[in-house]
């Protein structure tokens, strides 16, 4: 097991926070099949990878679960959870997704993680409230 320090456990969070900021500037009508995509695509990120025929099954759930997010948050949230699992059981076997840079599973553990627990929240649109919060606070912005 390859050694992991403070920078790969805030790395992945500070990289999860800014995808999240930017999304939300995303018209709200398309935030959520945006993100569905992203987990989408994402599910076939190990294919042919260390665990052999349990891949493309994976796969197949994680997509699934990402395409039904097209209308719950909820469900892109199980779709990123998954491949959380996925990222932790090549991180644990020491098979990293990028083979140059041996934290990168964990690394990716742990964002997907972080964006599962955003979207079962159902996913808050963050930028939105940090605008307003800001224009709420101007005195010599016009309502």
């Amino acid at each position: 097991m390859i050694e992991i320090s403070l920078f790969n456990y805030v790395s992945p969070i500070v990289v999860g926070t800014i995808f999240i900021l930017l999304t939300g500037l995303i018209p709200e009508d398309r935030r959520r099949s945006f993100h569905s995509v992203v987990a989408a695509a994402a599910s076939g990120t190990y294919l042919g990878g260390e665990l052999g025929k349990l891949e493309p099954i994976f796969m197949v759930v994680m997509a699934a679960s990402a395409f039904f997010g097209i209308n719950n948050w909820k469900l892109v949230g199980l779709a990123w959870f998954l491949h959380g699992a996925v990222d932790l059981v090549h991180h644990s076997i020491n098979s990293p997704l990028l083979f140059w840079y041996i934290p990168s599973s964990f690394e990716c553990f742990i964002v997907d993680w972080y964006f599962a627990i955003y979207f079962l929240l159902d996913a808050p649109n963050l930028t939105a409230r940090l605008i307003n919060q800001d224009v709420g606070n101007n005195p010599s912005h016009p309502d």
